[in-house]
Parts: C-alpha cells; structure tokens; sequence
C-alpha cells in the first residue's frame, strides 16, 4: 500500500514554482485535441448521436498514444530532475512514436479480450498494465512484450490503490467539465506528476523486495 496523499502532496511541491514546462506540455497536448476532435465533438453534441469518426478523429487515435508516451518520457525527466526538465524532452519523447503507437495497440487489445469474459476483468487488466507506457519511455530499448510483463509485477497486490488514487482526482475532473477543460491545464500536470511518482514508488518497491530486477528492464 503507498500513502495517495503524500504522493499528491510531494507532487504539488514539485510542481511549485516549476509550472512552466508541464504547462506547455499540457497547453500542447491540449490545443492538437481540440483541433483533431473539435468537429466529431461538436456534430456529436448537435446531432444527440454518436456518428463515425471523421478522418481527423481517425488519424488522433493514432496521435493520442504518440503524445502520451512523449509526455510520460518528460514527466520522467520532471520528476527526476526537476529545473532541468524542459520542452526538449517532450520533443524528445515523440522519437518514440512507433513503440508508442504498438504498446497502446497491444494493450488495448488485451484489455478488450479480457473484457469479453465481464466489464471487471478487463478493468483489472486494464490497471495492471498500467505502467506499460512508463516502463517503455523509461527504458525505450526494451520490448513492449516485456513492458506489459513488468506492469503487471509492478502493479501486483497494489491495484486497488493504483484504483482509488485516480478515483481520488474525480472532483477535479468534474471541475474540469464545469470550466470546459480550461482547469484541466492544471490538473493534467497534477495528475501525470503524481501518477511518474507512483510509477516510480512501484518499481523502486519492486527492486527492493527482488520482484524484479535492474536487468529486467534492460533490452
């Protein structure tokens, strides 16, 4: 069991006077949302139905994994290093595109096999591979195969608290809606912060107790 609120509470810390680049990280993520899914949203919203995605909205499925493992690689060197970090390492990041793109294929095929049997264990599924995208951007030369092996050991006997951490952010997701997701500029560093700190709890947990080892996340 980790402390939820302690790892929030060192997050906002970390973030405390170094708003600057997770901001913009957000800011950029952000605006190629609104742009690729603006239209399937607003015809959505107008029509009361759920009509096939457009071409902008097909190409964004395939851009959303690209920028999360590129903001996940920056987070990485957020956390770990602080004033260093810089938008460099979100740029960065999308050299691993094509891992990115894979794992998020791989994964969600998974999750979607399991979810076939019931809806619950293709969400536990869903937990346990978690860490997938954080190993990956960590350690780029290993396989994605291996990545999601290494999730599930990290996440083993921790992922009712992997659960209730992200239920603990609902109210500020609900402010999100309400502001129109201008607060979700906030909450998104917020969120991806403590989420690195996790990770990062997991692992070094796993490393100490011989669950994994240094050379697991090699190539």
């Amino acid at each position: 069991m980790f402390d939820r609120v302690l790892v929030k509470k060192e997050s906002l810390n970390h973030l405390r006077h170094n708003w600057k680049y997770p901001l913009f990280v957000t800011f950029v993520t952000g605006f190629l949302s609104v742009c690729f899914n603006a239209k399937d949203l607003i015809s959505s919203l107008f029509s009361f139905t759920l009509s096939s995605p457009s071409p902008a909205g097909f190409i964004w499925f395939f851009m959303s994994p690209v920028l999360s493992i590129a903001a996940r690689y920056f987070y990485l060197s957020f956390v770990k290093t602080r004033e260093q970090a810089s938008f460099t390492d979100f740029l960065e990041g999308l050299n691993l595109w094509f891992k990115g793109i894979l794992s998020f294929l791989y994964v969600l095929a998974k999750v979607i096999l399991w979810s076939l049997l019931l809806i619950i264990p293709g969400f536990i599924k869903a937990l346990s591979y978690s860490m997938t995208t954080c190993i990956i951007a960590e350690n780029p030369s290993i396989g994605i195969k291996k990545a999601v092996k290494l999730s599930m050991l990290l996440t083993k006997g921790y992922l009712f608290d992997i659960f209730m951490f992200y239920v603990s952010f609902l109210g500020w997701f609900i402010i999100v809606l309400l502001t129109g997701g201008l607060f979700g500029l906030w909450l998104s560093p917020y969120v991806n912060t403590a989420s690195t700190f996790v990770y990062l709890f997991l692992k070094e947990t796993a490393l100490e107790s011989g669950t994994v080892t240094h050379e697991d996340f090699e190539a």
